[in-house]
């Protein structure tokens, strides 16, 4: 993610590389300034790819493509209890997302959920992360 110039929305971009080491920007947003989403991450999943992001307003940002370039803002996620959409999504099953993101408030550490359909999650029990 970053900003198209100061004082202005967060927005996320995305650049490709034949190496790994050397990114080339590509042409257009992934993401819509008006929800201000940050530090994303993008899984594929039931045949498209989901982007997941945090937001300031306690609002999960979840956008869907079938291309990874064009994506399709869906209803925002609300963030479990002491919960942050900042961490990554993967595939746990066919029919399951798991994520893995920052605990806020008193609650220091990583929370893990699962969701069946990218947009309501069912938060573990805490683990030993911290």
């Amino acid at each position: 993610s970053g900003q198209m110039g100061a004082n202005q929305a967060m927005v996320i971009l995305s650049a490709i590389s034949d190496d790994g080491v050397h990114f080339k920007m590509e042409d257009g947003l992934r993401a819509n300034a008006d929800a201000s989403p940050h530090d994303c991450s993008v899984v594929w999943w039931k045949d498209q790819w989901h982007l997941f992001a945090h937001r300031r307003a306690q609002k999960g940002y979840h956008a869907v493509s079938s291309d990874g370039l064009t994506f399709r803002k869906l209803p925002a996620m609300t963030q479990p209890p002491g919960c942050q959409f900042i961490g990554n999504a993967l595939v746990a099953d066919s029919e399951t997302l798991r994520y893995y993101g920052a605990r806020q408030g008193g609650t220091a550490g990583v929370w893990s959920g699962t969701s069946k359909d990218g947009a309501a999650w069912k938060v573990e029990p805490p683990s030993s992360l911290k």
